[in-house]
């Protein structure tokens, strides 16, 4: 907050003045850096769901993390969409997480066969590597 000097001096009806600086060197710096575009994909995206029953605990960023790495560039986007928890149904300090996936190919429309090993192969490293499986 500055004074209410200069408000006075210019004559100003303000009862607070604030200031900021910017430092636009960084921002300078990225508009000099090479631009690279990609062109927005012609072919449909599809989505995926699963859902995947784990220890309440467990992070599901990191689920995540694994579903992009096994994507193989197809998978643009993962997302956890929903928890649900109930003792009854899923067991004590248990968490059932639904994912969705959606993929696109840069040059051609997806199919079945292209999709379904990699959701095959999440579900595999899902129970592996964190012992949360595909709920039933």
């Amino acid at each position: 907050r500055l004074s209410n000097h200069w408000p006075k001096l210019l004559n100003l009806d303000i009862e607070d003045t604030y200031a900021f600086e910017i430092n636009l060197e960084p921002i300078s710096k990225m508009m000099n850096a090479k631009k690279r575009f990609k062109p927005i994909s012609i072919y449909p995206k599809i989505s995926r769901d699963i859902n995947l029953v784990m220890k309440d605990a467990q992070s599901v960023g990191h689920i995540v993390d694994m579903i992009i790495r096994l994507g193989n560039n197809l998978i643009i986007h993962a997302s956890p969409m929903n928890i649900f928890i109930n003792d009854k149904t899923l067991g004590k300090e248990m968490k059932s997480v639904t994912f969705t996936m959606t993929f696109q190919h840069s040059s051609k429309t997806l199919e079945d066969k292209d999709v379904n090993p990699i959701i095959e192969e999440i579900i595999r490293v899902a129970d592996k590597d964190f012992n949360a499986k595909l709920r039933s």
